[in-house]
């Protein structure tokens, strides 16, 4: 019988308490885009942060961090995070030895093979948006003089498509969700993790999609709550601020909501995928 929902935030709260420390060394590494992002955007133009001419070194070098950190930076230290935090989680589950180091040097293994079946997951997940392509059609042919009694079958053509598109989508993203663990823990590598992830999937589609929703949306719910609170006093702070000077109000509301969602993110991050990682193991148990 596969884990229940219950069980699995009661058991991912209970291994994200007793290795915070460890878990945290690792998901500290979401901080360094974090400050990255600070301070860029403390040198990034004003006039509302948007691209304004006649920009100075300072405010050039602030949008080119700022890409950087957003386009290179992040996606990379993400990519790691997510590798070494589920190496991890396996060997403290499965009582064996932890060591920082090597779970490291494991992750940076994995590193490319992990973008590689990213990229192909995603395209599986993509190809269903395919299915609108007759309806655009018929609707850009309807919009042409005679043919415009076309419109009302090319907008239920388009919608139906967009539906379609919709739940094949996420019925392919559920079955594909494990294709990284297929990679990290059981070295599974390409179209053979995609096609393990959806055999273990299969027939227990349902079931292993309330497993996957639902913790999620119980602690980013706690997440969304504390955030709230803390953009609240923030907002109170940098308006206060404003009244001396806008621009530096601004700029530290900015910064501040930015930092923490990302601090947020970093510790949410390892009590995700420890659920994942226990709906995971569960599936393969019950294979």
């Amino acid at each position: 019988m596969l884990i229940s929902v219950g069980e699995i935030l009661d058991r991912s709260w209970h291994h994200y308490t007793n290795r915070f420390v460890e878990l945290m060394s690792i998901a500290a590494w979401l901080l360094l885009a974090a400050l990255i992002n600070v301070f860029a955007t403390w040198l990034y133009p004003t006039a509302s942060y948007g691209i304004v001419a006649g920009l100075n070194y300072k405010e050039i070098f602030g949008v080119v961090l700022y890409a950087i950190n957003f386009l290179v930076i992040t996606p990379i230290v993400s990519i790691w995070v997510f590798n070494a935090t589920v190496h991890l989680i396996d060997r403290e589950i499965s009582n064996q030895p932890i060591r920082l180091r090597e779970i490291s040097r494991d992750a940076w293994k994995v590193f490319f093979p992990r973008i590689w079946i990213g990229i192909l997951g995603g395209l599986c997940v993509a190809t269903p948006v395919l299915l609108v392509v007759p309806g655009f059609i018929l609707s850009s042919v309807s919009k042409k003089g005679a043919l415009h009694f076309l419109s009302i079958p090319a907008t239920i053509l388009f919608l139906l498509g967009l539906a379609g598109a919709l739940i094949i989508g996420v019925k392919i993203a559920i079955r594909l969700f494990f294709s990284a663990y297929e990679l990290i823990l059981e070295n599974k590598r390409g179209r053979l993790a995609l096609r393990t992830s959806s055999k273990l999937v299969m027939n227990r589609w349902f079931p292993t999609l309330w497993r996957v929703i639902l913790p999620k949306v119980v602690f980013f719910f706690g997440a969304f709550t504390i955030q709230m609170f803390l953009i609240f006093l923030l907002k109170s702070f940098s308006t206060n601020l404003a009244g001396l000077n806008f621009e530096l109000g601004v700029r530290i509301y900015t910064i501040g909501s930015t930092t923490i969602f990302l601090v947020l993110a970093a510790l949410l991050n390892p009590l995700v995928l420890t659920a994942d990682y226990l709906l995971f193991r569960s599936l393969q148990s019950e294979r």
